[in-house]
């Protein structure tokens, strides 16, 4: 990214906050959700870069079968929260940032897919490819994932994301916050009960893309909420 570029978005944050989570009950109920009974109806947002977006994975969104989205494999016909993203024309290089936050020990379980334009899947990426993260100077607690995409050589063409069905209901581990307090400091604190959260079908995810491959300016644009 040029320098100027990178100047443009750290002066973003005098006119606008780093995004939190929202404080809104999310919609578990996904029978009255519209859409979808094939992959191209879904409604498209362009990715264009740089790019950031946080959205809110529950039954407001369309919803879409998991069979369509993982035909290879003995997925049932549940339906869940979907989005979907067409990447412009001519971008040659692109870098995705996809982050799940921890919300009352529970998030949403992500899984990413990856189509070139006739909708042939060129790559998954489900919940075990996303890392943990407790909340730092780099962000709330999270788990999140970096994806690096050349559309001009692999045809990349859009992007889903959906629920990772076999992962729901399943817990991972977290770093308690005083257990990381004492690691901070280089103290021994107190042993502390083991903290996990629940993955879930609903949740709150930040989408942000960057043509440089430097995990520090996708960090800088999700913390700064660019769009």
């Amino acid at each position: 990214m040029k320098l100027r570029s990178l100047m443009t978005i750290v002066a973003a944050l005098t006119v606008s906050a780093c995004s939190g989570i929202p404080e809104k009950e999310l919609k578990t109920d996904f029978n009255d959700s519209s859409c979808c009974s094939q992959l191209s109806a879904l409604p498209m947002t362009q990715l264009s870069v740089p790019f950031h977006q946080q959205v809110i994975m529950d039954g407001h969104l369309p919803t879409l079968s998991s069979s369509l989205l993982n035909y290879n494999t003995q997925a049932d016909s549940q339906r869940f929260p979907t989005i979907a993203y067409k990447i412009r024309d001519k971008t040659e290089s692109l870098s995705l940032l996809i982050r799940s936050y921890i919300k009352n020990d529970a998030l949403f379980a992500p899984s990413i897919y990856v189509f070139d334009k006739r909708w042939r899947l060129l790559g998954q990426y489900s919940t075990n490819d996303f890392t943990y993260y407790p909340t730092a100077m780099q962000g709330l607690e999270r788990i999140e994932a970096s994806i690096a995409l050349e559309p001009q050589r692999d045809n990349a063409q859009f992007i889903v994301v959906s629920a990772d069905s076999t992962k729901l209901d399943s817990a991972i581990n977290r770093i308690h916050p005083e257990d990381l307090y004492s690691e901070s400091q280089q103290i021994i604190g107190n042993k502390q009960l083991p903290l996990t959260a629940t993955l879930s079908s609903v949740g709150i995810i930040d989408v942000t893309a960057s043509k440089s491959t430097n995990s520090a300016v996708l960090t800088l644009l999700a913390e700064l909420g660019v769009s």
